[in-house]
């Protein structure tokens, strides 16, 4: 079964491209021009998991913005600093920020970036062991983005998920077809839409539908290497590991498990490399794939041997 996606909602401010042939955009002040690119260099380092470099970013974006008085950015920007927080395993300062976001944005009649916050806090629920304050919180975070005419998929599979970990079948099969529903519209994202794939085929593979499963992985794969996206290629992978040992592709397990590791391993998520390492152990003993565990074993002792995201950040 693959692990629960910790799915966070940052808000990506969009390139402007002006064309040469037609006349100018009318240039931004300073410093709501300032807090746009400190804001876009965040979420730059935040997805590739430097998160000291993405909070100082944050951070200058929220002053920058806190002069312009521009409440969006603002909100943005305490949303991110929450989501670096919660990656960081600060709680309870990523708790402060969400609050002050929630506050900031129900104050405004258009509610910027609301959805996202209320997503987050259901994130940080999750994290400190509150399922029912996360279910609720992302129940609202759904229900905020259907209302602004905004896509609520990433909010669908985080509770789906939730119901998938629970054991409550029905319900994960519920929003999961919620889910597959909202990715077939036009506008969802590739990530979020790769998730509903993942859910859609972990279900059929509990369920015995073992083709349709490697139809639904296929999918999520192509579009999680499509975007690099390292949380959903670990998770595909795993999947796609346990469908290949059912089938008893011993050695094509074996290979998918090796590369759902290390990502995990970059990821840092070390109840995933020890879910796979006894993967890949139980491999072994039955039918001698991998035919060495060692490097595993080195891995799992000394995780700076395989920690290629930090070592490129700044």
């Amino acid at each position: 079964m693959a692990r629960f996606l910790l799915r966070v909602l940052i808000f990506i401010y969009p390139l402007i491209f002006i064309s040469c042939a037609g006349p100018l955009l009318p240039e931004d002040p300073f410093y709501l021009k300032e807090s746009k690119d400190a804001l876009g260099r965040a979420n730059y380092w935040y997805l590739r998991g430097c998160y000291q470099e993405a909070e100082r970013y944050y951070a200058l974006a929220l002053e920058q913005a806190r002069l312009a008085d521009n409440v969006s950015i603002i909100v943005m920007a305490l949303n991110g600093r929450g989501t670096v927080l919660l990656a960081k395993g600060s709680l309870s300062e990523a708790a402060v920020l969400l609050e002050r976001a929630i506050e900031l944005s129900q104050s405004q009649a258009d509610r910027p970036g609301l959805d996202g916050v209320w997503g987050n806090l259901g994130l940080l629920a999750f994290k400190a062991g509150r399922v029912d304050d996360a279910r609720d919180f992302w129940q609202k975070a759904a229900e905020e983005a259907r209302l602004g005419q905004r896509s609520n998929l990433i909010y669908l599979c985080n509770l789906a998920r939730l119901e998938m970990k629970s054991g409550d079948e029905a319900k994960w099969k519920q929003l999961t077809a919620q889910a597959m529903e909202e990715a077939s519209k036009e506008g969802a994202i590739e990530r979020d839409k790769a998730d509903a794939y993942n859910l859609n085929a972990l279900l059929a593979l509990k369920e015995g539908r073992r083709d349709e499963a490697e139809s639904w992985l296929k999918m999520a794969l192509e579009l999680d290497r499509k975007n690099e996206n390292q949380f959903g290629l670990a998770n595909d992978l795993e999947a796609l590991g346990s469908l290949e040992k059912q089938n008893e592709q011993n050695e094509r397990a074996a290979a998918s498990f090796d590369r759902a590791f290390y990502l995990f391993a970059a990821l840092g998520d070390r109840e995933a490399q020890k879910r796979i390492l006894k993967e890949l152990e139980a491999l072994n003993s039955q039918s001698g794939f991998p035919k060495s565990l060692t490097t595993y074993r080195q891995v799992m002792a000394k995780p700076n041997l395989f920690d290629p995201i930090n070592r490129q950040c700044p």
